[in-house]
């Protein structure tokens, strides 16, 4: 836990934090109005508060490690700058979080493009990560494990960031051979770390495009999967 606020004299509880871009959506910035004055009324305990951060990085993988290095707290939820949320998305993904001691933990995002497939992927036994298409009994999931996702609504302790820097001597969206993206190098690492990492699939972003794209634009029918994925929560 970081130190308190001397100016306010409370404690970070953790941090929420975008990727600024030259221009950022309009739908967004009043989405993560509504969230941080949420999390103030609904999250916050006494002698607490969520800090509220962005980073400027000129690449992902910089501005993503950026703001681990400026996180308060002890977990850091990144969100990106394309997409929009329900304003308790912060609450309903720390219950979860902290109700069953996760380490990472993402909502639910598709791709803004046909035919909106979640970003959502699994190691496979040959050594690459397949998409998930499917996982049984949708309406049922409440926590579905994964082997890496999009970083776009992506919440992580401070302690798996600490290990990363201390068990592998890197950052931790730091490119990890044979990966180059900002999220598939971040779970790369943790997957040889062992560290579990989780998706909430109720809990959901919408992407922007020339819309808000989300689950009710995709329907896994229309599809064979790639893999089928069992839950381990059901409501």
């Amino acid at each position: 836990m970081q130190p308190t606020n001397l100016l306010t004299g409370k404690k970070p509880l953790g941090t929420i934090a975008y990727i600024a871009t030259a221009s950022v959506a309009e739908p967004f910035m009043w989405s993560f109005s509504q969230l941080v004055a949420g999390c103030a009324e609904y999250v916050s305990p006494p002698g607490y508060y969520v800090h509220v951060d962005h980073g400027v990085g000129s690449a992902q993988i910089m501005a993503r490690n950026e703001l681990v290095k400026k996180m308060q707290g002890d977990w850091l939820l990144q969100i990106d700058s394309d997409h929009v949320f329900d304003p308790d998305l912060v609450l309903r993904m720390l219950s979860l979080f902290e109700g069953h001691h996760l380490s990472v933990l993402t909502g639910l995002y598709h791709f803004k493009e046909p035919p909106h497939n979640p970003v959502l992927y699994q190691y496979a036994p040959d050594g690459n990560y397949k998409a998930v298409l499917d996982w049984g009994h949708r309406d049922e999931v409440k926590l579905l494990p994964i082997g890496a996702a999009g970083a776009g609504c992506l919440m992580v302790r401070r302690s798996v960031f600490d290990l990363i820097r201390k068990e592998q001597d890197a950052e931790p969206f730091s490119p990890c051979p044979p990966f180059q993206y900002d999220d598939f190098n971040f779970f790369e690492r943790c997957r040889l770390l062992k560290i579990p990492c989780y998706c909430a699939p109720h809990i959901e972003a919408l992407h922007l495009g020339s819309r808000a794209y989300g689950s009710k634009d995709y329907d896994p029918k229309m599809f064979k999967p790639a893999l089928t994925v069992e839950c381990e929560v059901r409501v």
